[in-house]
């Protein structure tokens, strides 16, 4: 609550808090719209740069001041050392002392490395992933704040852990301490490829054993074999920390120096390609930079005649384009996480012609951007720094595109001397996230996943694309409604190739056709031999020595673009030598129709309900396909090692992750795991397994490599490119393996009249298209799913369609809930029709606690009529134990993955917020990233807009009316003041013409005065003879405290820490203080934020009906609310009855105020001048509370009308009176109503100058405002 003084007749008293239901209103405009008025923003720029960049500062105290800037304007710079970063914030170099020093500010602040470390995304990156801590992680830290190579590992004691904690600036490596995890330290000139030494765990990051005065001889021994998985692996090449300079310098003075190392040093091929190919790294950061110079010239007389070929003396160095080439080549996939500067989002044309680029597409960089080479990493670079250098060049040399520059190239060399040039250089930095699997940099379901636009509900009925000014697309995405049309498909680029094997024309073939057995097509031209050995076209092969047994090829069309076109095709080669050899005389099964196919469905991870959220359609047609749901399948492991294990070979991972390789003998040597497939390849079953992923050094199941007869051709194939959403080339990964799957039954399948090769089969299809922590790329499987089980042939076939665990890491599994479904995953069982007793079995366990390793011993049981005693768990097929009603006595599953366990633990929880590409912005400081909204122009001089004809008028008592013979001072004067609160003139497109004037008056009304001291005194109760008293009067005033209810729509807590700065700061100087439990506002003003406020629905009218008069627009059973209905719109809501849980009083109190829950009559009755502000214009608008709830708005001041006439007026102007167009559609900041500035004010200057004149003029009489910002509703 804020509070005010103000002076009441003559007397001072503290009147009033002002209720902030979302307080950010005041930050945003003093954020965006302070100074820029009066000021020319380059000047403001101009002043508080100046000395940051030319002549830097002198004093304690101007110190100071630019980390007080700093801190204001960059929210970066966290924990940074300003001192350390000064150089990098110099942006020209001085080649004499006869160099001017007066050069004009940079545009552009510098940033260095070091500030993207310390960003918002780092931090949530850190939490993120670091969270992830529910099996023992490395994590690797490289960074010259390290001398040595140190290992803090759990056993560490807690003083060791705090104090390296507390000497390390690095969020990711103190965040990774905290957690527990094994945190590597190493120098940036550890050679990772071959291992690093550490001393033992006690040694402490200064290198001296706090609990032993004697040097330790106990050195440890790291590699890639002993740590083989690493959680994260973090690079940095700039010093974060004055601690870690300090030791640097201490050491250098001890004759050891620190070199400085390039990441490309680093993660070079020699370096790190071995490391890389070994070890299982799930995340990987790294820095990118370049910089740019360009010499500038103290005579003013030497111009280019063009601005381009100034910048072609640029030079230009990069760093990163090596280690981004060593992790493409280990199939890591990179994205953009972190930015020094990000520019208007105009995409780059793509066009098919261009040998540096690709197939017709637009590029744009943001967050998450997709990097496919090294090529697009170094365009990327180059485009950005020498975007930065195009603007500091025309700010330094004053440049104007109307007036040419002069100067001859070829006398540049004669004029340049060491009086009078200097170098202007820039400098760009990027951090970059790599991962094998399908992870975003930032989660955001927005950024390559979906597009809400594409939903039917936001199409236009003319089917046109759809508009969001026309339209407003709010649907219900409930689950159903999450299908296809929402999801983006795969680039169309790749398009342009079609390819088959075989020849096209097997009369005439073409060499290429006879020599790779395959016939391409490019654009519909058939390609040729020498095409393909033109360096634009790149034939892959999974068996390129034996093209005729290849099952998966693929072509790449214009490799060396950065995005290159990509087609791949399968098939199955059969094969004829199955064994039965090995099949136990005991367990002899003829080889007839009635033997059972199997095909295995894996969902790697997914839990059971989040399979029902995101997999509707699939959910449904395993119900109606008659498949046996077990609803308290549960985990046995953590992720998906121990789980597969138990599902594929029936045994426990006893060995930890390095055990899912082995097929050794176990303890004693009385057990050796058997993969499922390998007992099925000995009964003679022909098998298949397969994964739609790229992991090439996985320590999952995937890396035995399963000994199968088909499959394994794809695995590379998954390797060769990657596309958004989770394509190769034009098609789903996902359609390709299950193409590939049918392929495969089709062959082989007893029921196939044309196969040559019948035999029985089995299937293990394995999707990994849930492991990213968005849980939106799953969806992308309904479709493809429906669609294939529909195609299987039911009759002899057994389906287990199940998932190994739910997901354990990111954002969902933050929560009770979420820990709560990783131990729930999905089982569904369909046996063959035939076999309907063993059907009926099933469904008998339906509800019975299970778990993979009963999966793996009904998968026997059903196809080899086996049963392996040795092995833990029971087939399905046979009556499971009254043990199995409980979760706590199935000795197969861990207690601690129990529900009953969770539900123990609270479950109501506030969480912390997950990370988003908010924050890839707001790390970006804001004179370093496109400005919005704009500054608006200066109002001009409308005096000479008096002979314009044309003209339209209005006020909100007037709709517009030609006024062009109504001379402007003449329909000023004419305003009735008390009746007549805006006034506007347009000779012209208000949007276009700068003659629109526009004028708010509130003046003060004595009539609605004496309406409002009459209900102010009858609150009081007091009156004299039928008349009110003056001291009634006061004494109701002073009871009732002027209500200022500012509202930003659609703005999270997070949001506003990002952007909105100023008025964190400003509420934290006005804190609320409490010392000795007693509460004080040493300011005068008392701020109090509320920072576990939630929501009670999904968009802003049911939260705003809460908030204005304590309803709900649904009803809530046991709560007793009462039903309020709107006779002439039907518009319902619920209302607590009465009393003390009302928000209106109760009739039977003394002040016999109408019982009524809105809280504008609840106000006006009390007295109040009333105010009502939406920045829009509202009338018939479904959008908004004051016309879909019960309630019935009736305030004295309101916004609406102002901005209906506005709409008004942009449709007349536009010519779209007709159009259907509404005027609650013409929104501003939008494509196509892009002008939201009126006479020089922005939409929410207008509305605080309409709160503050009718502040100003009802200075004595209680107000009560309410405001509904929208401008981050965008």
């Amino acid at each position: 609550m804020l509070s005010e003084t103000r002076k009441t007749h003559g007397k001072t008293k503290l009147v009033a808090f002002a209720l902030i239901a979302a307080w950010l209103l005041l930050s945003l405009h003093y954020n965006l719209y302070n100074g820029y008025t009066q000021t020319d923003h380059n000047e403001v720029a101009a002043s508080r740069l100046k000395n940051d960049f030319v002549r830097g500062r002198s004093t304690k105290e101007e110190e100071e001041e630019e980390e007080v800037v700093l801190h204001d304007e960059d929210v970066s710079v966290i924990g940074s050392d300003h001192s350390h970063s000064s150089s990098g914030s110099q942006i020209f170099t001085e080649e004499s002392d006869a160099a001017s020093s007066s050069m004009p500010a940079s545009l552009f602040t510098p940033v260095t490395e070091q500030q993207l470390h310390n960003g918002r995304v780092i931090q949530e990156l850190s939490r993120r992933v670091l969270s992830r801590n529910i099996a023992q992680s490395n994590v690797i830290i490289v960074s010259p704040d390290f001398i040595d190579a140190h290992v803090i590992t759990a056993a560490s004691t807690s003083s060791q852990r705090r104090e390296n904690v507390a000497h390390n600036f690095l969020y990711p490596a103190k965040l990774a301490i905290e957690q527990g995890h094994t945190t590597h330290l190493l120098p940036t000139t550890t050679k990772l490829s071959l291992g690093w030494k550490s001393q033992d765990q006690d040694v402490n990051l200064s290198g001296n054993n706090k609990n032993d005065t004697t040097p330790t001889t106990n050195i440890q021994y790291y590699n890639s074999t002993s740590v083989s998985w690493i959680l994260l692996a973090y690079f940095s090449t700039t010093s974060t920390s004055t601690y870690a300079s300090e030791m640097q310098n201490k050491n250098n003075n001890d004759g050891g120096i620190q070199q400085m190392v390039s990441i490309d040093d680093i993660l070079s091929p020699l370096n790190a390609a071995k490391w890389l190919g070994q070890t299982t790294i799930t995340y990987l950061v790294f820095p990118i930079h370049a910089t740019a110079s360009v010499p500038i010239f103290g005579n003013g007389e030497e111009r280019y005649e063009y601005l381009r070929d100034y910048l072609r003396d640029a030079k230009v160095s990069f760093s990163g384009l090596t280690a981004a080439q060593t992790l493409l080549h280990q199939n890591y996939k990179l994205q953009l996480l972190s930015t020094s500067h990000h520019f208007d989002p105009k995409p780059m044309k793509v066009n098919n012609g261009d040998s540096d680029t690709g197939g017709g597409e637009e590029f744009v960089y943001g967050p998450n951007s997709l990097f496919m080479s090294a090529k697009a990493v170094h365009r990327y670079l180059y485009q950005r720094v020498m975007q930065v250098l195009e603007e500091e060049v025309k700010n330094v040399l004053d440049y104007n595109p109307q007036r040419k520059w002069r100067h001859r190239r070829a006398n540049i060399s004669e004029r340049i001397n060491e009086h009078n040039s200097r170098t202007l250089e820039v400098h760009f930095h990027s951090l970059l996230f790599a991962t094998q699997g399908l992870d975003l940099a930032i989660p955001a379901r927005s950024t390559g996943y979906t597009d809400v636009g594409q939903h039917k509900a936001c199409q236009e009925v003319s089917g046109k694309p759809y508009n969001r000014r026309k339209t407003r697309c709010d649907p219900k995405l409930t689950p159903r409604a999450l299908n296809d049309t929402i999801f983006l498909s795969c680039p169309i680029r790749h398009n342009m190739i079609q390819l088959q094997f075989g020849s096209i024309d097997p009369n005439r073939s073409t060499r290429l056709e006879k020599r790779n057995g395959i016939s391409i097509t490019l654009n519909g031209q058939r390609l040729k031999n020498q095409d393909v050995h033109s360096g634009e076209i790149e034939v892959w092969s999974s068996l390129s020595s034996s093209p005729d047994l290849s099952e998966a090829v693929c072509v790449k069309a214009n490799k060396n673009s950065i995005l290159p076109s990509v087609a791949c095709r399968t098939r199955i080669v059969p094969v004829n030598n199955i064994s039965t050899a090995q099949v136990s005389a005991d367990n002899v099964v003829k080889m007839d129709e009635e033997r059972p196919n199997l095909l295995f469905i894996m969902i790697d991870p997914l839990s059971r309900m989040q399979l029902k959220r995101s997999l509707p359609n699939t959910w449904a047609l395993l119900e109606l396909l008659g498949f046996v749901d077990f609803v308290h399948y549960t985990s046995v492991g953590n992720n998906s090692g121990p789980n597969q294990a138990a599902l594929y070979s029936g045994m426990k991972l006893e060995g930890g992750r390095q055990d899912i390789k082995s097929s050794e003998n176990f303890k004693d040597g009385s057990k050796r795991r058997v993969w499922l497939w390998d007992r099925l390849n000995d009964a003679g079953y022909v098998t298949m397994k397969l994964e739609d992923g790229c992991v090439s050094n996985s320590n999952m199941v995937q890396s035995i490599k399963p000994q199968t007869q088909h499959g394994e051709q794809l695995s590379e194939m998954f390797c060769y490119s990657f596309d958004r959403p989770n394509c190769l080339g034009g098609k789903l990964m996902a359609e390709y393996a299950v193409n590939y799957t049918q392929q495969f039954i089709e062959t082989y399948d007893r029921n196939n009249p044309t196969s040559n090769h019948a035999k029985p089969w089995a299937a293990f299809l394995s999707f990994v298209d849930s492991h990213e922590d968005s849980l939106t790329l799953i969806g992308y499987l309904d479709g493809v799913l429906m669609e294939f089980l529909q195609s299987i042939p039911l009759k002899n076939t057994m389906i287990v369609f199940a998932s190994d665990h739910g997901l354990h890491y990111g954002p969902t599994f933050a929560s009770k809930s979420g820990e709560m479904e990783r131990a729930m995953p999905k089982l569904s069982i369909r046996i063959p029709t035939f076999q309907k007793q063993m059907q009926a079995r099933l469904q008998n366990n339906a509800k019975m606690f299970t778990s993979a390793f009963d999966v793996h011993k009904t998968i026997l049981d059903v196809l080899l009529r086996e049963d392996h005693n040795e092995l833990p768990g029971m087939s399905l097929l046979k009556p499971l134990p009254k043990t199995r009603t409980r979760c706590q006595t199935t000795t197969e599953i861990p207690s601690q993955f129990c529900p009953a366990v969770y539900k123990q633990k609270q479950q109501c929880q506030f969480m912390q917020d997950p990370p988003s590409v908010f924050s890839f912005y707001s790390d970006i400081h804001q004179s370093n990233r496109p400005k919005w909204p704009a500054r608006c122009p200066i109002s001009r001089n409308h005096s000479i807009d008096d002979k314009q004809i044309g003209c339209q008028c209005a006020t909100n008592e007037k709709a517009w009316f030609e006024c062009s013979h109504v001379l402007r001072e003449d329909f000023q004067s004419s305003i009735d003041p008390q009746r007549e609160n805006f006034s506007l003139r347009s000779c012209g497109n208000h949007e276009l013409d700068e003659s629109l004037e526009f004028k708010i008056h509130v003046r003060k009304d004595e009539e609605l005065i004496a309406k409002r001291e009459s209900l102010a005194a009858e609150n009081a109760a007091g009156t004299i003879s039928g008349k009110y008293s003056d001291q009634a009067i006061q004494a109701s005033y002073d009871a009732q405290p002027n209500i200022l209810f500012l509202e930003i729509d659609s703005v999270s807590l997070s949001f506003s820490e990002r952007f909105f700065r100023h008025t964190w700061r400003l509420l934290q100087k006005h804190k609320i203080q409490s010392i000795e439990g007693r509460s004080s506002c040493p300011t005068g003003w008392c701020a109090g934020m509320f920072n576990q406020t939630s929501v009670v629905g999904q968009n802003s009218i049911v939260n705003q009906l809460a908030a204005l008069s304590g309803c709900l627009d649904f009803d809530v059973a046991k709560e007793e609310l009462q039903e309020y209905k709107k006779s002439d719109s039907g518009a319902t809501s619920y209302c607590p009855a009465g009393g003390s849980n009302s928000l209106g009083m109760d009739k039977n109190t003394t002040t016999k105020v109408k019982n009524d829950h809105w809280i504008f009559a609840v106000a006006k009755n009390l007295g109040y001048i009333t105010f009502f502000g939406e920045e829009f214009c509202y009338e018939e608008s479904p959008y908004v509370v004051q016309t879909q709830s019960a309630f019935t708005l009736d305030v004295d001041f309101s916004l609406d009308n102002l901005f209906c006439r506005l709409a008004e007026n942009w449709l007349k102007a536009n010519g779209k009176v007709n159009s259907g167009m509404r005027t609650y559609g013409v929104e501003y900041d939008e494509d196509e109503v892009p002008d939201s500035c009126f006479d020089g004010k922005s939409r929410g200057e207008i509305a605080l100058e309409y709160i503050t004149q009718m502040w100003d003029e009802y200075d004595s009489i209680p107000k009560f405002a309410y405001l509904n910002a929208l401008a981050a509703h965008e």
